[in-house]
């Protein structure tokens, strides 16, 4: 490596095994499917608080 452009930054530095780099896409991969399954909650409960509105709503007219 040449140094024409000052010191490598340590990040550049570091090489990552295929395994590790497997190990930390599973690990985002982990993360995301939670988000979404933490966002799927939410929104189940707020369709079934507007359902039970909805109901109290439409008895006024039956």
């Amino acid at each position: 490596m040449h140094l024409l452009c000052g010191e490598p930054s340590p990040e550049l530095m570091t090489v990552v095994s295929p395994a590790e780099q497997a190990r930390l896409q599973v690990q985002t991969e982990n993360e995301r499917i939670a988000t979404l399954e933490q966002r799927v909650q939410v929104l189940q409960s707020q369709v079934s608080e507007l359902q039970a509105q909805f109901a109290e709503f439409k008895k006024q007219f039956d």
